[in-house]
């Protein structure tokens, strides 16, 4: 689902505003398997990072905004400390080391989107 609001310009016309953080994301999503795993992950990831609301979308929006206003390394820290509690989790044994790589790339694919974004405003 792509979300987009509408904002009145004038009592008569409706004009579409930008994307919204979460639906530019899944947009960069190219392939069928990718865009059935990556939201849940992302939802990982944000849950992870304690950003609330009601839908993945929402918590999307307040990574953006956070990742808006903090500097490059305070965002990559965060990545990172997802990044380690995965493989901290492998090291104990509770997920395979092949369930490893779906965690890093989405980090880094988390990370690349959202940066590209803070760059666009």
């Amino acid at each position: 689902m792509l979300r987009m609001s509408i904002q009145a310009t004038t009592a008569d016309s409706l004009v579409p505003s930008a994307l919204s953080p979460y639906s530019k994301f899944k947009m960069a999503l190219k392939s069928k398997e990718v865009q059935r795993q990556y939201p849940n992950l992302l939802e990982r990831f944000l849950d992870f990072c304690k950003f609330e609301g009601l839908d993945v979308e929402q918590k999307a929006i307040k990574f953006f905004c956070f990742a808006k206003s903090k500097s490059q390394e305070e965002v990559e820290d965060l990545v990172i400390r997802f990044v380690l509690l995965h493989k901290d989790r492998i090291d104990k044994e509770e997920i395979t080391s092949g369930s490893e790589f779906p965690y890093i790339f989405i980090s880094c694919f988390i990370y690349q989107v959202f940066n590209i974004l803070k760059k666009e405003r």
